[in-house]
């Protein structure tokens, strides 16, 4: 049977939506802005209850524009920017999926492990921090610490890795969700790449450009036991 999986020695996660899921991520913003802001919005639970509505109803990106407007508020650009600080700095309460959790203590036992991930620092650290991962995996890699310049598809965070690690390209995997940029990296320097297809996650529906699709898919974390096995070298 492991002839037919592909050997690696070292598996490195992304983290939004494809360890936990990022609408839970949401809702947790939601309710710290609505605390902040209750002066100025009324009772928390009302809010937060609206902005999970809005965010629902397809609005992602402008929810908090939206909800100023329906109660009256002028959408300055100053409160805006301040509740969209509020809801990046805020501790979340959040969980790793259940195949997500089996399937690092599975592979932690095995093979080197890794989170690589984009997104404003200061909200992937508290995300990393809420779900343990430091003491999870062996490297946490947050690619926002040298600038947005540097999220995928740049190859720094990869090549990062590979390099920390001293290994082959072809015994490097990443598991990601997002086929709009996430394994145009990864492919070109030669890396094992998986996507983890989550129904209502944020990039479900997104295609791949020239280059980035994906070798493999997933619906379940734990299905990468049949992908892959760790190398013998």
């Amino acid at each position: 049977m492991s002839r037919d999986r592909t050997p690696i020695d070292l598996l490195v996660f992304d983290l939004d939506d494809t360890l936990y899921p990022e609408r839970e991520y949401a809702f947790s913003g939601f309710e710290a802005v609505a605390v902040a802001y209750t002066d100025l919005l009324g009772p928390p639970s009302r809010t937060a209850a609206r902005l999970k509505e809005i965010f629902d109803s397809g609005n992602r990106t402008r929810c908090f524009n939206q909800l100023l407007t329906e109660r009256g508020h002028e959408v300055r650009a100053n409160l805006v920017g301040r509740m969209v600080e509020t809801y990046r700095a805020h501790r979340p309460r959040i969980a790793l999926h259940v195949d997500a959790r089996e399937c690092l203590t599975l592979w932690r036992r095995r093979v080197k492990t890794a989170v690589l991930s984009d997104g404003y620092l200061l909200a992937q650290q508290n995300k990393v921090a809420a779900l343990r991962l430091t003491g999870t995996v062996d490297a946490v890699v947050l690619t926002d610490q040298w600038g947005r310049e540097f999220w995928k598809p740049h190859p720094r965070g990869f090549e990062l890795l590979q390099e920390r690690f001293a290994l082959r390209a072809d015994l490097c995997a990443y598991v990601s969700d997002n086929a709009s940029k996430d394994f145009v990296a990864p492919n070109a320097l030669g890396w094992i790449t998986i996507q983890a297809k989550r129904p209502g996650g944020t990039y479900e529906h997104e295609s791949a450009p020239s280059g980035g699709q994906p070798r493999h898919a997933v619906d379940d974390l734990r299905d990468l036991a049949r992908l892959l096995v760790p190398s013998k070298r």
